[in-house]
């Protein structure tokens, strides 16, 4: 027989749960009575109020804040699937009907303490046992019927917060250590492998935390409360430095990092989001020995604005982007005296790529050793190692490891601040949300351009974008497409498999992209859902919000247009203005011939030898032995409509970048100059509309005529040999002469006032985003681009605007 203590009944335990925890339907009211698990304490019977709650409400701040709210009333805290189960006692004097009032009460006060968005999709009221006092964790579980109404929802990757950063610089047990992190930053979805969250699916289940962390843990007033990655340099993995030849080095590995990296030394240090190669900035040319390149972009890696002032003009706002908590790579305008060093990371362009400190040991190195070159630290600077020294990593550099796995390398986000706003260049991380749910609770795919398989990945009414989507990474895209979708069936137990539907070029195509998904999803231990492109539509009409454009104007590297499709004017698109609303391409630039390069070979020139010959603009001379070659594959041209591919060749033909230079290092050459009126105004062009098929577009044999006339004139007025700048100034009042004309095509289809959005992997020189949009608003236009969705994967992307009037025809 029980005996009353404090007001209530006093009972022995009842037996444990099942693991896959209560099931009731959301919203519903029910009186039942509750066994719960091993009793910790003295436990006390109560009438009890259970609340389900969806949102972030894993490894975030909300636990915490929650815990607070709640105080000294009796209650538990479970893990349940994607959800947090709240169960807490009825107070002496409530009714139901008022606990159940205060409870939410204090949800969504803890939400907004957080900063958090935490919602309520069940209720019940049940009799069961509860801790005497406070709070108490009990084991999570996988959810059942109640828990799949919670939409599974993960934090975004952040670098160190400030407490964080504090801690790593202060006497203590996380001076140093190089996982240092809380409830408010550090790796959150990019590292689970599923719900509920916990130490296992994290990776940490054969390392327990030790006292002073576990204590942390279930501290309320904590910032680590709720932490399951909690660890110190007490319990947490041991830093090691590898050298290139013999044994590595245990004791003070970070110290002697940074006596590499000031000897002149390449270093290779692991982040939680895969290797990166460090360097002094004064070894420019070492580093990229050792990444085996001449054309991969470098970053400068900076601790504060003070260390990146010395390179770059930084305005308050491009400071407080690139110090926010996700960390973005930036485009910043070099200083005077530092151009030609911004040059020698970025080898076309002018823009100055800065990274600020996204994890611990980035921050620490950093904070040591002043500026540093960063790059990917595989062989030829592009792919991210996820483990030490795997095929195609940096052989000569020193390692620096802590041992733990990375589970997708990728690259942070690349962002410029333009008119006020943040332009999102390419997402990275490869899980960064977008900004924007796409408005359904269904698994989907959104396409990211062309034909091929690549761009985000839909569910839990959120969309996960990859890194980039050009047509150079569109093997690796496709790869991280699959190990996204992958993690998304992981983390998703909502998610329904679904039928694959997509545009291919070839059956072989869409095979080959099934064999490299299901591979990478073996890999990563988790299944491979195939789905369908049902957020097509959803994801095109909500990218803008309310602010629905009128047409979409994509300029790109040439993508493949299928056999028959009506959209298009040519073969390949990648400068047309996009209404997906009427399913047609309206206008843009005028198609032109392009040919295949002898033996394949990459080439910005050769696709356009037989326009340039036309113009009797420079092109190299073919040999006898090509000039059958020649013959035939002129007789197989196609046309094109791409923007990068006519201005990669226009600064190739005058001799601005190399003709072996990667696709898009013209237009990031030309595309520089843009706004300094001096070189691109300096030769007079006239761009002519002219309609194809009623549809307006920019005259591209004309201007290319017009280019030759130019040429030709100044040759003759000042010989054969030109300097550079002069060839810069040709080559950049084409480009405006080019960005003018598109913005009247525009004007023409869409007609004054329309809202006009701005997308494609063009768009990365941020100057040439800035002239795109002063033209079009010239012209009367209102050019906009989505915020939170990447240029670089398209706003509305060609295929997936596609898809989106194709399932708007058939509703």
């Amino acid at each position: 027989m029980g005996c009353l203590v404090g007001g209530e009944k006093e009972r022995a335990p009842a037996p444990p749960e099942t693991a896959r925890g209560p099931e009731y339907p959301p919203g519903a009211t029910v009186i039942s009575r509750q066994a719960l698990g091993p009793s910790r304490g003295r436990r006390l019977t109560h009438t009890i109020v259970r609340l389900l709650l969806s949102g972030r409400v894993q490894e975030s701040p909300f636990e915490g804040a929650l815990a607070r709210a709640l105080g000294t009333r009796p209650s538990t805290l479970r893990r349940v699937g994607p959800a947090l189960e709240l169960r807490a006692a009825k107070a002496g004097g409530e009714t139901l009907r008022e606990a159940r009032r205060r409870l939410r009460a204090s949800v969504l006060g803890a939400a907004k303490a957080a900063g958090t968005p935490v919602g309520v999709v069940g209720a019940r009221v049940e009799e069961g046992q509860l801790p005497a006092t406070g709070v108490e964790w009990l084991p999570p579980s996988r959810g059942a019927a109640g828990s799949e109404a919670a939409s599974p929802s993960a934090g975004r990757d952040l670098a160190p917060c400030a407490a964080c950063g504090k801690e790593m610089f202060a006497e203590g047990r996380r001076h140093g250590y190089v996982r240092t992190e809380c409830a408010a930053c550090g790796p959150r979805f990019s590292h689970a492998v599923g719900f509920p969250f916990t130490r296992a699916s994290f990776g940490w289940g054969p390392g327990p935390p030790c006292a002073a962390c576990e204590a942390e843990s279930k501290s309320p007033s904590s910032r680590r409360y709720g932490s399951l990655r909690v660890s110190c340099l007490d319990c947490g993995p041991t830093l090691t430095l590898v050298a290139p030849s013999g044994p590595p080095a245990v004791r003070a590995a970070l110290r002697r990092a940074e006596e590499r990296l000031n000897a002149g030394e390449v270093v290779a240090a692991q982040t939680p989001y895969g290797f990166v190669a460090l360097a002094r900035p004064d070894r420019v040319g070492r580093l990229r020995v050792a990444l085996a390149s001449e054309f991969a972009p470098l970053a400068l890696l900076v601790a504060s604005r003070a260390q990146a002032a010395r390179f770059g003009a930084v305005s308050a706002r491009e400071a407080s982007a690139l110090f926010s908590p996700e960390a973005p790579e930036l485009s910043l305008v070099p200083l005077p005296g530092r151009r030609e060093f911004a040059r020698e990371l970025c080898v076309f362009g002018r823009s100055l790529r800065v990274r600020a400190a996204d994890s611990p040991t980035l921050l620490l190195l950093a904070k040591a050793c002043g500026p540093l070159l960063l790059a990917p630290a595989g062989r030829g600077g592009a792919e991210l190692p996820g483990a030490l020294r795997e095929g195609g990593a940096v052989p000569s550099a020193h390692w620096l490891t802590d041992g733990a796995k990375v589970a997708d390398p990728v690259s942070p986000a690349r962002e410029a601040v333009a008119f006020g706003a943040r332009v999102l260049f390419a997402h990275g991380r490869g899980s960064l949300p977008a900004d924007v749910p796409v408005g359904h609770g269904a698994t989907g795919l959104a396409f990211g351009g062309g034909l091929e398989l690549f761009g985000a990945a839909c569910f839990g009414g959120r969309a996960y974008l990859t890194a980039s989507a050009g047509p150079s990474d569109r093997g690796a895209s496709a790869l991280r497409l699959g190990r996204l979708l992958s993690r998304a069936a992981g983390l998703s137990p909502a998610a329904l498999a679904q039928k694959l539907d997509f545009v291919a070029v070839s059956p072989e195509e869409g095979r080959a992209f099934h064999l490299a998904a299901e591979e990478a999803a073996a890999d990563a231990g988790c299944p491979f859902v195939e789905v369908s492109p049902c957020a097509a539509r959803a994801a095109s009409q909500q990218a803008q919000g309310s602010r629905r454009p009128k047409a979409v104007l994509v300029l790109a590297s040439a993508e493949p247009v299928a056999a028959g499709d009506a959209w298009f004017d040519a073969l390949q698109t990648g400068g047309d203005l996009v209404d997906p609303s009427r399913g047609r391409a309206v206008g843009g630039l005028s198609p032109f011939d392009v040919v295949e390069a002898p033996g394949g070979r990459e080439d910005l020139l050769a696709p356009l030898a037989s326009a340039f010959e036309r113009a009797r603009l420079p092109s190299s001379s073919p040999n006898a032995d090509d000039a059958p070659l020649l013959e035939v594959m002129r007789a197989r041209a196609q046309t094109s409509t791409s923007f990068t591919l006519l201005l990669d060749a226009v600064a190739a033909s005058l001799g601005l970048v190399p003709r072996r230079a990667p696709v898009g290092s013209g237009v990031a050459e030309v595309g520089a100059l843009l706004q300094e009126p001096g070189v691109s105004r300096r030769f007079a062009f006239a761009p002519k509309v002219v309609r194809k098929g009623g549809r307006p577009r920019l005259d591209t044999a004309a201007l290319l005529d017009e280019l030759g006339e130019h040429w030709r004139d100044v040759h003759k007025r000042e010989g054969r040999s030109l300097p550079w700048n002069r060839r810069a100034a040709l080559g950049a009042s084409f480009g405006f002469a080019l960005v003018r004309g598109l913005a009247a095509a525009s004007r023409a289809a869409c007609g004054r006032g329309a809202l006009v959005a701005l997308t494609g992997n063009a768009l990365a020189e941020p100057a040439l985003l800035r002239t795109l949009v002063e033209e079009f608003r010239q012209a009367g236009l209102r050019p906009t681009f989505a915020q939170g969705v990447p240029l670089l994967d398209g706003a509305i992307p060609i295929g997936q605007a596609r898809l989106a009037a194709a399932q708007a025809n058939a509703a």
